[in-house]
This record gives C-alpha cells, structure tokens and sequence, in this order.
C-alpha cells in the first residue's frame, strides 16, 4: 500500500501542473491509491487511472514528486520527442505544517469555489470539481453549461458503465472579475492564501472526466474532454517515465485534428495500458474567462512581477480528448474514440 509520502507527492505532482484547463480532484488521487494496493486479486493494477485524464501525461508514480516529473520523456502531438520541458522541483517539504495547511485548505473546498495560493515561486490554484452519477443529468447539465460541443463516446466497450463524472467549470468571458470578493483570506508562511465561491448562474464547463467501471473485474476507463486552442497542437505534450513503452502511432480518424495512440507495461501489470490522445476542431469558439483574474491579489502582484496577459479571456477552438484504460484492447479504444463525433 502507498504510504502517506507517495500519497502526498502524488497531490504535489498535480499541484505543480495546475491551469485554468486542468485540475484533478481528490477522487483522482484515491483511484490511483486503490490501484497500487499490493493484493492478489489487484496485482494487475486493475484499478489504473491516468494523470492523462487530468493533463494528458501518463505517469507510473514513484516515492519523490521530482523523481517521477524529471525522469519523465515528453512527447508532442506528432509523436515527436520534446526536450524543452522546464524541470520540476518542490516548493516545500512534504508534511510541513505550510504542506498540511494548504492540503486542508484544498480537502475543504465545496463545488464551485476556488483556492489561490500566492506562494513567491509558484503561483497556484485549485478548485472543487461538480461531481455527477448519472449520465443523462450530465448531458443535460453539459448542453445548459456550455459544454454541448464536449462530445462523448457514443460507444462503450462490454462489461464496462458510466460511474461519474468530475466537471471543472469556469465563468463565461463576459464576467467582470472586480466584482468579486474572496469569503477567505489569510497570509501565512510568506504567502497568500484566497478561496473564492463562483456564482452558479455563471458557469460553464470547460472540462469533463468520466470514470466507467467494470463491476466483474474492477477494471477502468478514463476518458476526459476539455477546450483547447487547436492552433497550439505541436506545443501540446504528454509525457511518461514508463519502463517498457511504444512510441506514439499516429493515426488517421477523419474527425479529428490530430491523434495518436501509444501503450506500455509494468511489472506490476501485464496487461498493456493503452493510451489515446487527440485534437478536434470544434464549430463555434468558446470564450471562457481567464479565472487567475478572479484574485486581486493575483493579479496585482502578476502586474508587479512584469506578468502581463493578452487579455481576461480564453478562446478555444479545439477540444482535446483523452482515453485511458488497461483492460480493454487497443481496438476497443479506438472504437471508442472513432464514436465521438
């Protein structure tokens, strides 16, 4: 079983990744738990889930954050190598009281607030994740929060079913942001701490992640969408420090932009873990508000530093999916990701 350090470097892992587009949840962290408990009946890790389905980077978790990020190959959407990924290094000491502190802050935030974290050297922020059980209320909650052109598979392979769905939201891009107030505030350990609650009137989704389950082998799928800029295609990376994988296979699905398969086993899996990841242009842009601009303070000290941003908003033309899963077949995959339409 992974111990409190794994568990935590883990959370620290994601922290150090966190973007408007991208923020995994809690849930996430537990799967992954679950999967690397050593008994017999999960020796094949039969309960994987990917960071993919948070960043799209396939990771096979080692005891130091900084271990597992710097040992890590990145690839672009070609299937290329990328070599100009900044090194990952902690900003605290795992189980120090400013650790503990923002971990309690984090485990207490409810649907739709936000935390910012004004650390000197890494600016951060996190929020609660909308979580739903049942498909068709999460169709019609996508297709009233904007999130209608978030295609899902139509296809799912035999034995597996829809568990949840974790839904990140944001503000639509005609917000004002200095109409907002933080309903906490506190400084400490040389940095700011904010939570911020976001109106529900005025979200919208801007990424989704559902989890589908095998109830006989306890097996799992991950698939997440989320808006993108489909012009930044060849800066998109994923990455992975895997001990025996293939290289990308790109392939040709007439919906999509770009795609691309790859797979890789572990020792302690030998099932492959079959990853998919690819680009689709979308119809009709989407404007979502830049939500770091929620913060004053966020946004004064990005002001002070010489940060400076081309504007409050996000326009995506793009959405990008991921499919992750190790107990289904490359083909199974593909089916599933040539039935997003």
């Amino acid at each position: 079983m992974m111990n409190k350090l794994e568990k935590e470097d883990i959370k620290n892992i994601f922290g150090q990744f966190q973007t408007p587009e991208y923020n995994p949840t809690d849930d996430i962290i537990k799967k992954i738990n679950r999967g690397y408990k050593i008994k017999p009946k999960l020796s094949k890790f039969k309960r994987t889930l990917i960071i993919a389905a948070v960043m799209g980077i396939v990771l096979i978790l080692s005891a130091a954050a900084a271990v597992v990020y710097n040992e890590m190959v990145f690839y672009d959407m070609s299937g290329n190598i990328r070599d100009n990924i900044e090194p990952f290094s902690p900003r605290y000491d795992y189980g120090s009281e400013e650790f503990e502190f923002e971990q309690q802050l984090r485990n207490g935030l409810n649907e739709y607030e936000m935390l910012f974290i004004h650390a000197p050297e890494y600016p951060s922020f996190y929020y609660a994740t909308k979580k739903i059980y049942d498909y068709d209320e999460l169709i019609n909650y996508m297709q009233n929060k904007g999130g209608g052109q978030l295609s899902l598979p139509g296809y799912l392979p035999k034995g597996f079913e829809f568990e949840y769905a974790d839904v990140h939201v944001t503000l639509s891009g005609n917000v004002n942001y200095t109409e907002y107030e933080p309903i906490y505030y506190e400084e400490k350990y040389g940095n700011i701490y904010e939570i911020y609650r976001l109106p529900e009137d005025e979200t919208y989704v801007e990424h989704v992640i559902l989890s589908y389950r095998s109830p006989k082998n306890h097996g799992y799928i991950v698939c997440n969408a989320r808006f993108t800029w489909g012009d930044g295609i060849d800066s998109m990376s994923f990455g992975t420090n895997l001990e025996v994988n293939t290289e990308p296979e790109l392939l040709d699905i007439p919906q999509f932009e770009r795609s691309l398969i790859m797979s890789y086993k572990t020792r302690s899996n030998s099932n492959p873990q079959w990853t998919f990841r690819a680009v689709k242009l979308i119809d009709t842009p989407v404007k979502i508000f830049n939500i770091s601009f929620i913060s004053d303070t966020w946004h004064k000290n990005n002001a002070k530093n010489n940060v400076s941003y081309a504007g409050n908003n996000y326009t995506f033309n793009a959405v990008m999916y991921d499919i992750s899963s190790s107990e289904i077949s490359r083909g199974e995959i593909i089916k599933m990701a040539e039935s997003i339409k």
